[in-house]
């Protein structure tokens, strides 16, 4: 019998737009760019798409021969970002016709929510393991970046990609987002909760360790 958990669980990851597999093959035929939320995929995916890569897929195989491009992040780093694009997105949004701001989410932050939502930790694609993402993938093969400052810079040198800078951000809502941002980062001042994110991405912790990325 099929494990009707994690099918409902991807189900609800589809219906809200997320692919499995999903990314970019440069157009040489060489490179398979893979998308994992919250490591800058949705403005690399641009840029990629702006200089030629087409939209492929690992999870049907036909990119197996391709040399895999992993951008891996911080696990803590990116649940944080993760975390707050959820809550920007799927709990603060308007509900039953009334929207709540990062003020009121601050103002209503409560320790049973606080409890809850440390004992899930994962909650969407968002904050997925980052592992997750490449199960399928010869890492033995893969070009590894790092999220930081210089991926942009990077990508652009090792691709020679055009460096037109592509605009995404929509002042408001990130506004709300480093807000959110913020307060969860000052609540992981508590090595207690601190040491639950860490336990949880474990793995991503090794996988960076195995592509010798700081």
């Amino acid at each position: 019998m099929t494990n009707s958990f994690f099918a409902e669980f991807e189900f609800t990851l589809a219906r809200r737009g997320f692919t499995y597999g999903g990314g970019r093959i440069s157009p040489d035929n060489q490179y398979f760019y893979i998308n994992i939320p919250k490591n800058a995929s949705t403005y690399l995916d641009q840029r990629l798409s702006h200089n030629g890569w087409n939209i492929g897929n690992s999870s049907n195989g036909s990119v197996a021969h391709l040399t895999p491009v992993v951008v891996l992040r911080d696990p803590v780093d990116r649940w944080i970002s993760g975390i707050t694009q959820y809550l920007n997105s799927f709990v603060l949004n308007a509900y039953n016709g009334r929207a709540l701001s990062a003020k009121d989410f601050i103002n209503q932050y409560c320790e049973i929510f606080e409890r809850f939502l440390f004992d899930q930790v994962i909650v969407d694609d968002h904050t997925m393991p980052q592992y997750y993402f490449v199960d399928d993938i010869d890492l033995n093969r893969a070009k590894y970046f790092y999220f930081g400052p210089t991926l942009s810079d990077d990508f652009v040198l090792h691709f020679n990609l055009d460096p037109v800078v592509v605009d995404q951000n929509r002042r408001s809502d990130n506004i709300n987002k480093r807000t959110i941002a913020t307060y969860i980062q000052q609540r992981l001042e508590d090595s207690r909760l601190l040491s639950v994110i860490k336990t949880r991405y474990a793995r991503d912790y090794e996988l960076i360790n195995q592509a010798n990325l700081p």
